[in-house]
Parts: C-alpha cells; sequence; structure tokens
C-alpha cells in the first residue's frame, strides 16, 4: 500500500462514492473536511480514498492534523467541528450571508460571478455547475468538479478562483496547480483586483471545464436562491435591497418608453436592457420610484423602475456610439436613469396602444403594469383535491 498514489481525485471520487451508495460514516471529533459545501470526517473519506488508489480501506494515521495535512495539501478547507456546512437554500438564508459578507463584498463578488457567467453564456439550470453556500460566509461556483470562482474569507487569501496560466506566488496571490487533466491553475487572491486583472485566464479555464462536463457531481447541493442571484440581475437587486435596506419605494407613477425613436429607426431595446436603463427627456422628467413600460411598437417587453435621478446623456461618453447607431440625440435635452429591470414572461406580456415615444400612462394600463411588478417573484400553482375529471374553474376558484 502506498499513501503517496492517493490523489485529489480519489479523495473526490471517494466522496461520491459515499453520497452514492448512502455510506454511514464515523463522527469526526474536532475537525471536518469541506468538499464542494459539505462536511466531512477527515479519516473517513481517506480511508476511502485509500480503497480507490489502492484497494484497501486501512488508513494508517489518527485523526487531527496527521491526516488532515494530505487534504490540505489538494486544497481542501478543514474546518472546526460543529461548524454549519452549509446554509439553508431559502431566500432568508441567503439574505444571512449578504447581510455577513457585507454590501462592499457582495456586490464585488456578484459583480465579478454575473460577468463570468455571461461570457460563458451560462443559463438558470445549467447542472454542469453548483452554487454553494456556507454559514461562515464561503460562496462557491463548481463547474464539474473543480472550484472555479470563490469567496472564502475564513482565509487569508479570500478571493479565488481557477485560471489557465501558472505563475509565481507572490504576498498577494497563491497559486497552486490542479491534479489531474486538463492543466488548471487555482488563483487565491487577497484582493478582488486580481479577478478583473486577471479575467481572461478565468474565462478561458471555465469554458475548458464547461466544455468537459455533462453535470456537476455534487449538483445535489446546489443553493437554487444563490444561482438565481447570479444569473438574474432583477432578482439579485431585490435580495441586495432586502439585506442592506436600500428599498426604492414606488411612487406609483408610471411611463410608457418606446424603443423605435424616428421612422425606420432600429430599435434600441437590447442595447438599454444590456446597461439596465432607460432613456427620457427633460420635458418629461422620470422620479426615483417611478415606473417605465418600455416597448417594442406596441408590445409591453419589460418595466423598469427608476433607481436614480436622471442625469444628462452627454455625461456618458461610452453610449455616445450607441446613441449615433440607435438615431438617439446625444445631447443635454436627452437624459438617462439606472433602472431595476423585470423582462416580463410571455404570458405576462401585453399591448399598449399609444405609438407615443414617451408618455404617462393613466388606467387601465398603470395598474397592469403595477400589477405586474408587485407580483413578479410570485410563482402561481393550480392543485385541485381528488380531481375525478379536473375543472380549471374550481381549481382556481
Amino acid at each position: 500500500m502506498s499513501i503517496d498514489k492517493i490523489t485529489k481525485q480519489h479523495v473526490l471520487d471517494a466522496v461520491d462514492k459515499i453520497e452514492r451508495e448512502g455510506i454511514v460514516l464515523e463522527p469526526s471529533t474536532r475537525f471536518d473536511v469541506v468538499i464542494n459545501g459539505k462536511a466531512y470526517p477527515p479519516k473517513e473519506v481517506m480511508r476511502y480514498a485509500n480503497l480507490i488508489a489502492n484497494g484497501t480501506k486501512d488508513w494508517p494515521y489518527s485523526g487531527g492534523e496527521p491526516t488532515n495535512k494530505y487534504l490540505k495539501k489538494f486544497e481542501f478547507e478543514i474546518v472546526p467541528k460543529g461548524e454549519e456546512p452549509e446554509m439553508p437554500a431559502t431566500k432568508e438564508g441567503f439574505i444571512q450571508i449578504l447581510q455577513r459578507m457585507g454590501q462592499a463584498n457582495a456586490t464585488k463578488f456578484f459583480g465579478g460571478a454575473a460577468d463570468l457567467m455571461d461570457k460563458l453564456k451560462v443559463q438558470l439550470d445549467d447542472a454542469r455547475l453548483t452554487y454553494g453556500t456556507r454559514a461562515n460566509k464561503r460562496l462557491t461556483i463548481t463547474i464539474g468538479q473543480r472550484y472555479c470562482y470563490a469567496y472564502i474569507p475564513a482565509e487569508e487569501n479570500a478571493w479565488q478562483f481557477i485560471h489557465d496560466t501558472k505563475i509565481p506566488t507572490s504576498d498577494d496571490i497563491e497559486v497552486s496547480k490542479y491534479d489531474g487533466e486538463p492543466l488548471a491553475y487555482y488563483y487565491r487572491c487577497s484582493g478582488v483586483d486580481a479577478i478583473s486583472a486577471k479575467f481572461d485566464g478565468l474565462v478561458r479555464a471555465a469554458e475548458r471545464e464547461l466544455s468537459r462536463t455533462s453535470v456537476s457531481g455534487f449538483r445535489r447541493h446546489n443553493n437554487a436562491i444563490f444561482e438565481k442571484a447570479v444569473l438574474d440581475a432583477a432578482y439579485r437587486k431585490q435580495l441586495f435591497d432586502e439585506a442592506f435596506g436600500t428599498v426604492v419605494n414606488l411612487t406609483g407613477n408610471v411611463w410608457k418608453l418606446g424603443c423605435n425613436w424616428g421612422k425606420g429607426a432600429p430599435s434600441f431595446y437590447e442595447f438599454i436592457k444590456k446597461h439596465s436603463m432607460v432613456i427620457g427627456v427633460n420635458d418629461r422628467m422620470y422620479s426615483i420610484g417611478d415606473l417605465v413600460m418600455i416597448t417594442e411598437g406596441q408590445t409591453v417587453l419589460s418595466i423598469g423602475k427608476i433607481l436614480e435621478a436622471p442625469s444628462p446623456s452627454v455625461n456618458f461618453p461610452e453610449y455616445e456610439a450607441d446613441f449615433d447607431i440607435h438615431k438617439i440625440d446625444y445631447d443635454s435635452n436627452v437624459n438617462i436613469s439606472k433602472v431595476e429591470w423585470y423582462e416580463l414572461s410571455e404570458d405576462e406580456v401585453f399591448t399598449y396602444p399609444l405609438q407615443q415615444g414617451i408618455c404617462r400612462v393613466h388606467a387601465p394600463y398603470k395598474n397592469i403594469a403595477l400589477g405586474i411588478w408587485h407580483d413578479r417573484f410570485i410563482n402561481y400553482w393550480v392543485f385541485q383535491c381528488n380531481p375525478a375529471e379536473f375543472d380549471y374553474a374550481k381549481a382556481v376558484k
């Protein structure tokens, strides 16, 4: 038997075996090892890793550091016994995680995560990824069986991500090599700026993991609230509002914004959607808390809530080229407002008959917009007891 034959992959395979077969483990005394968001007794994990690597479940070392050092070598986190391994996958539980992280760290983490998923073209319910949480504020995104993006505040270098290039370890960045193929490296960084500086290599390494993965081995530990917070900007905004007390109350005013300005002009719907903003004019000025129905032709596709006071478009030189493409006047009379963006589902889309570019909306369309906004995160279900024959009228009565 050679302990040195055991690799990180053997440990991951051991955990997979334990989970698949429902193996009951002997509890540890002082420490647990955290593997993809769940805590396990270190000696038990190494016993099964040894079984896979060497054909025997014997493990010659005692608990504590003699065993833990092997798991640390494979970059697994060792935590004191009794530390809660996972937070409940509820909205309330996730808001607690955000509050413990703090607004600044949460904003940085989710901004980077959203940018990464956008580059990877990942959507909700992609089984190749696992979004894991921990009570000690730890957040991890795993592709397949490898961490690809993580925030682990219990560690000195809390900002962590996968990369395709080896660089020397420094005071600010600790670099280690993943065991196995494809070749990849894991960066542990003291500051979040390293993520943006090394972002291209992070994307390349993550793309490689996605391309070779069909299902993450740890998907059953996925936190759906965390996943939606990364991939749904409107939902993330709602969670942040509740966590950090930055709620913008509705005024009750509703506007309509058409996305085709001028005959033959291209629609700017996708442009403003990408930047979560609306365009206005000074003689019909939005206020913070107003709702804006965003249309193409007469079809209402999205609703936005004004979060910031309108600012002249000339204050945003990065948008000048887009204004020109979409035939929008780039001058001080045209303004921009940031919004909380909500795109209507297929059964919520409705028609607003007025063609005017920007106008105030009155009943009944105002009430339709307000109703959709209030109910935007509610899922409705129909249940009928003992239905010998399904009767929709009775079911929804």
